[in-house]
């Protein structure tokens, strides 16, 4: 390889025909002709001294060894789009989108106090997302996210704001099927002897489930993928469930089980790429999401 350095729209060319599967795509995609595509790749592989494309009379794929030059243009793209986007706001109003990445429990939450956040400041505009797959930060799919692990990448920063607690729920219908209602309360013997809503796959082997299983909990009729499943199957009757309070005490249809001792609790984070820190609209409102989350969590432990 020559020692000048690549260009972007070196990148952005391949990324086009990446994306395309062929010169004509990618021209269109572009605004330039299906030869001055094939002469920019032409000349970026001459400029490697190694092929990156592979032309086929079907049309265009990306050799292997030029997967990280695709995934290292892919970066630039959101990372000039990010940076546009903050330019084009206005500093001193905090005009401009907040990305924010939230678990499911949290997002009734989140939406109110970006709600009250607007109404003194209407230029901010909001996008929540429910986190199925965690945001990457690092790579600014989100500008802020409520984790309950500390991030380790060097290029994000994180708080802790509180602790979540948790502690077991049921339906009344379950608790009169199986004659505690009068007490509401379980002893370490008494595990065994009931049903219990738990998280199926990765999800099984967070804390409050392995807290479950160490007392003896060993029947799971009701199995869900995410924490809305878990409440609903609760709600239905299916058994009992180990969930925040946070979220819990919020239902009218779920009645909390006292217990011999506490379950685990998780920290709370507030997490963010390390450069937007001096961003004002993302400044602002990560300090009002830390006082109204730290106001409703268990104090930091």
């Amino acid at each position: 390889m020559q020692n000048d350095a690549l260009s972007w729209e070196d990148l952005r060319v391949l990324l086009a025909v990446s994306r395309g599967k062929s010169f004509l795509a990618a021209g269109r995609a572009l605004g330039l002709s299906t030869s001055t595509v094939a002469r920019r790749v032409s000349v970026l592989e001459k400029h490697l001294g190694a092929r990156v494309v592979q032309r086929t009379a079907a049309g265009t794929t990306i050799e292997a060894s030029a997967g990280a030059l695709v995934e290292l243009g892919e970066r630039i793209e959101a990372e000039l789009a990010v940076t546009a986007r903050d330019v084009r706001a206005e500093p001193a109003r905090l005009a401009g989108v907040v990305r924010v990445a939230v678990g499911e429990g949290f997002v009734k939450l989140v939406a109110g106090i970006a709600a009250t956040f607007r109404r003194e400041h209407p230029e901010t505009l909001f996008e929540l997302t429910s986190e199925v797959r965690v945001a990457d930060l690092p790579k600014r799919e989100a500008d802020l996210a409520l984790r309950t692990v500390k991030p380790t990448s060097a290029a994000v920063v994180s708080r802790k704001l509180g602790e979540l607690h948790y502690a077991l729920y049921a339906s009344d219908e379950y608790l009169r099927r199986t004659r505690i209602a009068r007490t509401a309360r379980l002893s370490r013997n008494d595990f065994a002897e009931h049903d219990f809503v738990v998280y199926e796959g990765a999800l099984a082997r967070q804390p409050e489930i392995r807290w479950l299983r160490d007392r003896g909990a060993a029947r799971f009729p009701f199995r869900a993928s995410n924490t809305d499943g878990i409440v609903e199957g609760c709600i239905a009757g299916q058994g009992i469930a180990a969930l925040p309070a946070l979220l819990a005490s919020a239902s009218q249809s779920l009645r909390r089980i006292h217990t011999e001792d506490e379950l685990p609790r998780k920290p709370v984070l507030l997490a963010m790429h390390r450069d937007l820190k001096t961003v004002p609209r993302i400044r602002a409102f990560a300090d009002v999401l830390a006082t109204e989350l730290s106001r409703v969590l268990l104090p930091r432990g």
